[in-house]
């Protein structure tokens, strides 16, 4: 998994919703950086990357994607 650092380079795609998201990737949210693992219902199971703690998004909360510029 990557850490805030190494997304610095990563782009900044247009605001969608959470569950819009493919599996298994990275966005922030009010400037903080998240890895989203999947949808669970309304919830969603994410990652806050500075401390790893979990975090249940609801699935339609609107946020930014990040992009790998290698891809």
């Amino acid at each position: 998994m990557l850490n805030e650092h190494d997304l610095s380079d990563f782009e900044r795609q247009p605001t969608t919703l959470l569950y819009n998201l493919p599996h298994r990737s990275y966005f922030e949210f009010d400037s903080i950086a998240y890895f989203f693992d999947h949808v669970d219902g309304m919830y969603s199971v994410c990652r806050e990357l500075t401390n790893m703690s979990v975090i249940h998004f609801g699935a339609s909360t609107p946020v930014t994607p990040l992009k790998d510029p290698t891809l």
